[in-house]
């Protein structure tokens, strides 16, 4: 063995030696343990509200729900701009904070998309869901009117929604599809009644009387009576003060430009 053969294999040894130790050191331990998922929010929901109905005893499963639905969110996100992660974090905070506020220990409710929550009730009829779901929503747009995330604006349905028990679709998603169906037959149901208004309503002018000065003071522009009938029904049927006020400023508008137009025809 020459000079070289005498440096070279020692040197090969140990690396083999160490390469052993290196190999055996990696089969000997363990993988390492995955980190612990986070809980899906609309998986428990499901689950939560599938042990509501089941414990009802039905074939067809029957839940009251209801939704706190954010309104006009792209357009809010346009106006506040850079604003918008931390306005719409506090928003969200107000609406989870005042719902897990009014909800009892046996109810359920969890976020469904960017603009909507979904809640489930476990014993309570529908008067008394519309009762506490217009609470709620009025608590929210009290608590957001005085924050900084004073431009976020909500509205809130409920309905009865039946289920069966093989659907494979996520219940969170089947309840807040039917609640988006309920709130966009609501909206197509205001516009058209809004466009009816417009081509039919009328405009009656009633004199005003001054007793002192025993002359007609003034005409009053009113709506005709058939009208104003319609319109005291559906105000009646309304569930929302918001969706109240909205009509009658709606109706003001109507008069005040029907009252406009004929001075203007009178003058000109």
């Amino acid at each position: 063995m020459n000079d070289i053969q005498r440096e070279v294999v020692p040197m090969l040894n140990s690396i083999f030696r160490k390469a052993g130790k290196y190999l055996i050191g990696l089969s000997e331990s363990k993988p390492r343990a995955e980190a612990p998922r986070a809980p899906d929010p609309g998986r428990e929901f499901s689950e939560q509200a599938r042990r509501m109905a089941s414990s009802r005893g039905t074939k067809d499963r029957q839940l009251v729900a209801g939704s706190i639905r954010f309104l006009d969110l792209d357009q809010i996100k346009r106006e506040l701009g850079v604003n918008w992660g931390q306005a719409s974090a506090a928003a969200y905070r107000v609406v989870e904070d005042t719902i897990r506020k009014h909800l009892s220990t046996d109810d359920s409710y969890a976020r469904h998309g960017q603009d909507m929550f979904v809640l489930c009730f476990a014993n309570a009829s529908r008067e008394a869901v519309e009762a506490l779901m217009c609470d709620i929503a009025e608590e929210i747009k009290r608590t957001l009117s005085m924050s900084e995330s004073n431009a976020f604006r909500v509205a809130h349905d409920v309905e009865d929604v039946i289920f069966a028990d093989g659907d494979e679709v996520p219940l969170i998603d089947t309840i807040a599809n039917s609640l988006r169906r309920v709130r966009d037959e609501a909206e197509n149901a205001a516009k058209m009644w809004r466009e009816h208004l417009l081509r039919t309503a009328s405009i009656r002018y009633k004199p005003v009387w001054s007793p002192s000065k025993k002359v007609v003071a003034l005409h009053r522009a009113v709506l005709d009576e058939d009208t104003g009938r319609r319109t005291m029904q559906r105000l009646s049927s309304l569930s929302s003060v918001d969706e109240m006020l909205t009509v009658l400023f709606e109706l003001d508008c109507l008069i005040l430009g029907h009252a406009t137009s004929a001075l203007h025809d009178l003058v000109s």
